[in-house]
């Protein structure tokens, strides 16, 4: 996740999102959601790894928590805030191990 919000707060999502507006829509799309398979993939991993009863679902929430920040770092929301207030969000599940 820190990964994805540095490359928004970088500019790197605002770009990419300028070359999908000016490129073949179906193209891009395609790409668009392969990339982010590929990064949901470890994640699912991860969350299979914790004992996530349904980690599909669950990395769809995390990533629905990963666009939420990206919005808000595209806002003015600094990427420190953002990270902090994701670490806030999933702390309790990701601390769940140290019980």
């Amino acid at each position: 996740m820190d990964s994805n919000l540095q490359l928004v707060a970088r500019g790197d999502h605002a770009l990419a999102r300028a070359l999908a507006s000016a490129g073949s829509s179906e193209a891009l799309a395609s790409s668009s959601r392969l990339m982010h398979d590929r990064l949901e993939a470890p994640l699912r991993a991860a969350l299979t790894d914790h004992g996530s009863s349904d980690p599909v679902r669950v990395a769809e929430l995390v990533q629905s928590i990963v666009y939420a920040l990206s919005r808000m770092i595209e806002g003015g929301l600094a990427l420190a805030k953002a990270t902090s207030l994701a670490r806030e969000l999933l702390s309790p599940y990701l601390d769940r191990d140290s019980r």
